[in-house]
């Protein structure tokens, strides 16, 4: 079982926002959004097992978790998002070695739809993010299937990721960042076909927004706010697809780092991240920053936030297992493990009474063991397990007494 470790501040964050989606689970709003968002609401409230939580810290003064429940929800989640991207990275980073050495060279195509504000007598309107994210999963796999499917070399490697920005002039802004991977001499062919590629999205944009028109997704004005950027010819490189050059030569120090990044990134233009409205509504207790974070939530519930091409992660894992190479990272040293001290041991069911009775315990947990020493923060622990009329916990874990490597991440 693998250790994690954490700051006060990624506490406070994910506590602020695990009381906002609480409140507004009481209000009953979004009466189908919140039973699946329940994972998050619970995200590291919990023992995993009956093994119970162990408490540690690093000799950089950091805490070190081990026992407790995950979400794993990639969309909005600030403590899980980071984990399942570093480990991304990880491999796609081990798949630009693996077909380097077999000749092939990558690219990345982004690709989005039109988008913007409307101003209407009433204010600023703007489009629900669950329609424009619709449209453009629509319109990704009508292209996908149909124009792309023809084509792209049937030898290649493929991968896609979504990411959301919003601006308060051009509205939510979903895009899709694509990865392929082709021999050199088909590039070269694919790449002569551009300009007809650019006018294909533009024709499967047309055709999944007049079938989400009939359909009664989009109302007329959505409806010519949408169609509306297709007619102008010379925005279409900028709203439909972009490819960014030979992106081969600084694949590990760039390419990897733009599509996994998305949680630390600046956006661009005045709009902000997902991340950057989050820490927003948290810093400032903003209200119009929470109806964005929640507006976004909802949208990408049950949403897949990125894909390989099948059969693409097996190969990838393997490789990673024959060739652990410096620049794939699959575990930390042993030493970096035995940095970690043993603070305290709490039972499943002393984790889940304090996580219950003590509104703000991560955050207090995280400052108390970060902020003193092993024994003192032993101490302290103990105190507040007596203020919350908890049975104070054990200094070591019992049941890991002869774990050598309890501590491994």
């Amino acid at each position: 079982m693998t250790a994690r470790l954490f700051t006060v501040r990624d506490f406070t964050i994910l506590k602020k926002l695990q009381s906002k989606l609480n409140a507004e689970a009481k209000n009953n709003k979004f009466e189908k959004f919140f039973p699946y968002m329940k994972s998050l609401r619970h995200c590291m409230a919990r023992s995993n097992c009956g093994l119970g939580v162990d408490v540690g810290k690093t000799s950089n003064g950091k805490l070190a978790l081990r026992g407790i429940t995950y979400c794993h929800n990639t969309w909005a989640c600030p403590s899980c998002t980071p984990r399942a991207m570093q480990k991304l990275s990880e491999k796609l980073k081990a798949a630009y070695t693996m077909l380097k050495a077999r000749g092939y060279e990558a690219r990345m195509i982004t690709f989005t739809v039109p988008h913007r504000n409307r101003f209407t007598n009433e204010g600023l309107i703007q489009t629900p993010l669950e329609k424009v994210l619709q449209f453009l999963r629509e319109t990704f796999n009508s292209f996908l299937s149909g124009t792309l499917k023809h084509v792209r070399p049937k030898d290649c490697y493929t991968f896609q990721i979504f990411e959301v920005t919003h601006g308060f002039k051009s509205g939510w802004h979903p895009h899709i960042h694509a990865i392929y991977w082709f021999k050199k001499e088909e590039w070269k062919a694919f790449l002569e076909k551009e300009d007809d590629l650019i006018n294909s999205w533009k024709w499967h944009c047309r055709k999944i927004a007049d079938k989400m028109f009939h359909r009664g997704d989009f109302n007329q004005v959505e409806y010519e706010e949408t169609i509306g950027p297709l007619e102008i010819s010379q925005d279409i490189p900028v709203y439909i697809s972009k490819h960014v050059g030979d992106v081969y030569r600084y694949f590990n120090d760039g390419l990897a780092q733009e599509v996994t990044s998305l949680h630390v990134k600046q956006a661009k233009g005045g709009n902000l991240t997902v991340w950057q409205i989050l820490d927003k509504a948290v810093n400032n207790n903003d209200e119009k920053y929470w109806r964005l974070f929640l507006e976004y939530c909802k949208a990408t519930r049950r949403i897949q936030r990125w894909r390989f091409k099948r059969g693409f992660v097996s190969e990838i894992e393997s490789y990673m297992k024959e060739h652990p190479a410096p620049t794939i990272s699959k575990k930390k040293p042993a030493e970096d493990a035995a940095t970690v001290t043993q603070v305290a041991w709490f039972t499943p069911l002393q984790w889940n009474s304090l996580n219950m009775r003590c509104k703000n315990f991560l955050p207090l947990l995280a400052f108390i063991v970060t902020r003193f020493d092993v024994d003192t923060a032993y101490k302290l622990l103990c105190r507040l397990c007596e203020k919350y009329s908890v049975q104070i916990p054990l200094r070591q874990n019992p049941l890991r007494a002869n774990d050598a490597s309890a501590w491994a991440a």
